[in-house]
């Protein structure tokens, strides 16, 4: 019997596990491993009048190079998603860049149309103040003092 158990135990326990990719192993998920050599094992077990009733692996080793290789992998794999999250948010920040020049550009347009003469003298008599210029330029480009002929400072 005992030749039976080490004999087909073995067999399966380092079979199985080479199906695997060595990083799903190395993460930790060994609860699959377990029930397919469970299934394997238990109709040979039983076809030689033995009772299977569980079978556990309490760890997978690998070498410390094979180790900071699959971590080095995972870091990577994370740092590729973080650029390609920071490529679509650059991607959404430059549409809605060019959505709201669009607005603004459509804005501008609107007020070349309806600005008119009237609208702009209109607008000067509600922003002025009721003062008089001080300064003035004439017509060949010369720059007047008023408030001296006034007489106002």
């Amino acid at each position: 019997m005992e030749k039976i158990v080490k004999a087909d135990s073995r067999i399966w326990v380092r079979n199985i596990p080479r199906e695997f990719e060595a990083e799903m192993l190395y993460t930790g998920n060994v609860t699959e491993i377990q029930t397919i050599i469970e299934s394997k094992l238990r109709p040979s077990f039983e076809a030689n009048g033995l009772l299977l009733d569980s079978v556990g692996i309490r760890e997978i080793k690998f070498t410390d190079e094979y180790i900071k290789a699959i971590e080095a992998k995972q870091i990577e794999a994370v740092r590729i998603q973080v650029e390609k999250n920071k490529a679509e948010q650059a991607r959404y920040q430059k549409e809605a860049r060019i959505i709201q020049a669009e607005g603004m550009a459509k804005e501008q347009e609107l007020l070349r149309t309806s600005i008119t003469q009237e609208l702009l003298t209109k607008m000067w008599i509600e922003k002025w103040d009721g003062k008089l210029p001080s300064v003035m330029s004439g017509n060949n480009g010369t720059i007047m003092d008023l408030s001296k002929l006034i007489g106002t400072k």
